[in-house]
């Protein structure tokens, strides 16, 4: 999951104006540093346990697949509204893609190696952590001395002047098309844009003539962003991106935001609420649908556990459901997204240093290069703790290669390149690392939704609608914030207000209408 929706573009954009500012050597042993690895790079798995609760039922019951944002946010919403959902994860985890880490380099500090950073544009998550008694933060304060971004291209410092001058080029050739673009960019009106969707973002920069730094810049940027090769990707997700132009207010951009505490712990104060409903280690295995309700297959373990519900809420990503049997017919273009929609593949690298060398450099610890993970940024400590701890974000080709490294080479690599960026950086190393694969986590197979080319013309919009009483939520579901933490709360709430107002017709209709609920079901073979 992305941390904000091109925040850091945002900031590369924005502080195109600031104007520039202007060792003792410790090595760990080699041991000394597998040691450490061996210690801190274990499965980042915990179960909670929940105790169990009796809940107020009413009439139908309600299946929320998956433990994540999304899942969770429209199970509670349901929950308040007095009505019976149980919430099953096939993880002992519950967060999916928010992962916090907590005391990585020493107790009390914390990291994430899933969503972190949001902005104050990100209504529905701001709504829930308020709502929920958790602090939001701003992720830092920009400090006058420290420039909040280095941007190193091809073994050098690129001048922030050097990339603004390219980058404002570049903007006057493609606000014309942002402006032709429609309100909603789906399938249904896609003779609009669906030339732009035919081309990957490469190809349409060089449509636009761009010079070599902006062409490589916005190329590097969509592959970190989302997750894939910008090769892969349809033109649109970059037309959709500077949808509004380029010009963001640094009052805006610069402070991002997160949760105190760490984001997963949204996860966890949702699932304390809701007590006894929440059940870690049961993997969806088959969805069938009756006439008018539904059946689901879990294991949990060696065990199986049959399931029956009105309404289905499949809060999991495409990339996951395309493996689970379904007997189910979804729409044409429905069935074509959950099989093909693309998604992203990225990696986290947490390093802990003796301290931040990179702010002794004069830089605040945001860092964008073509080096082989050498983008990342400063980690943000728990508050009354200090960290020194960068987070490197591998993505695309490079998140592969990643993948395939054990975490001692893909520190020692990531090492390498940030010692080019910033020299001397390696003796700081204090030997902690920790990493963590999404396209390799088997309850994810993947960071983030990420269109490839061609898909907004093929299914762009089906995400997110039901199919009958079958409900569908996560990031991917999101229009506007697809990727983001928000975008998985926004379709949680989203599709729990659907189901309200389908509940709300059946009651018009009277009990009598044909449709019996589950408990009606019951209560008639039982000869109640």
């Amino acid at each position: 999951m992305r941390t904000t929706n091109t925040d850091w573009l945002r900031w590369a954009i924005d502080i195109l104006n600031t104007p520039p500012q202007n060792n003792q050597k410790f090595s760990p042993s080699r041991r000394k540093f597998l040691q450490n690895t061996s210690k801190t790079a274990i499965a980042l798995s915990c179960a909670p346990v929940i105790p169990a609760s009796l809940f107020k039922k009413k009439r139908f019951r309600v299946v929320v697949v998956g433990a994540g944002l999304a899942g969770l946010s429209c199970a509670w919403r349901l929950t308040k509204a007095g009505y019976d959902v149980t919430v099953y994860e096939a993880s002992t985890r519950i967060g999916g893609r928010t992962h916090t880490v907590r005391d990585f380099q020493k107790e009390g500090t914390i990291n994430e190696v899933g969503g972190s950073f949001f902005n104050s544009h990100h209504r529905d998550l701001i709504k829930l952590a308020r709502e929920l008694k958790l602090k939001v933060r701003t992720a830092s304060t920009p400090n006058s001395r420290l420039q909040p971004i280095k941007v190193f291209f091809k073994n050098q410092n690129v001048p922030l002047d050097e990339l603004e001058k390219s980058l404002r080029s570049f903007k006057a050739s493609i606000q014309a098309d942002i402006e032709a673009l429609p309100k909603w960019l789906t399938w249904e009106n896609a003779d609009a844009f669906g030339h732009f969707d035919e081309m990957s973002i490469p190809e349409y920069l060089k449509s636009k003539n761009v010079d070599e730094l902006a062409f490589e810049f916005l190329c590097k940027a969509f592959t970190i962003e989302n997750g894939l090769e910008a090769s892969e990707q349809s033109a649109m997700n970059l037309l959709k991106t500077f949808r509004g132009g380029f010009q963001y207010h640094p009052s805006n951009s610069l402070k991002s935001l997160h949760i105190e505490g760490g984001s997963q712990s949204i996860c966890e104060e949702l699932a304390s609420r809701m007590w006894g409903k929440v059940l870690t280690g049961h993997r969806l295995v088959h969805l069938h649908q009756h006439t008018s309700w539904y059946k689901l297959k879990f294991k949990n373990g060696r065990r199986k556990k049959t399931v029956e519900a009105d309404f289905v809420v499949l809060a999991l990503p495409f990339s996951v459901l395309r493996n689970i049997e379904c007997d189910i017919h979804f729409p044409e273009r429905k069935q074509q997204a959950i099989n093909e929609l693309g998604y992203g593949k990225k990696g986290r690298l947490l390093l802990g240093f003796d301290e931040k060398p990179w702010r002794k450099q004069g830089y605040d610890g945001l860092t964008f290069s073509d080096e082989t993970f050498g983008y990342g940024n400063d980690s943000i400590p728990k508050k009354g703790t200090k960290s020194n701890v960068l987070c490197v974000s591998p993505a695309g080709k490079e998140a592969d290669l990643f993948t395939r490294m054990g975490t001692a080479d893909a520190a020692m690599k990531s090492l390498s390149s940030f010692n080019k960026i910033y020299p001397g950086i390696s003796s700081y190393f204090d030997g902690q690392a920790l990493k963590f694969s999404w396209q390799d986590y088997k309850y994810s197979l993947g960071s983030n939704a990420c269109y490839k080319v061609g898909q907004y013309a093929k299914f762009g919009g089906e995400e997110g609608k039901s199919v009958e009483n079958l409900f569908f939520a996560g990031e991917h579901c999101s229009h506007n914030f697809q990727g983001t933490m928000n975008g998985a709360v926004e379709s949680g709430n989203l599709a729990a207000r659907n189901i309200l107002r389908r509940l709300k017709s059946r009651k018009k209709k009277g009990r009598h209408s044909g449709t019996a609920s589950v408990f009606d079901r019951r209560n008639t073979l039982a000869g109640k």
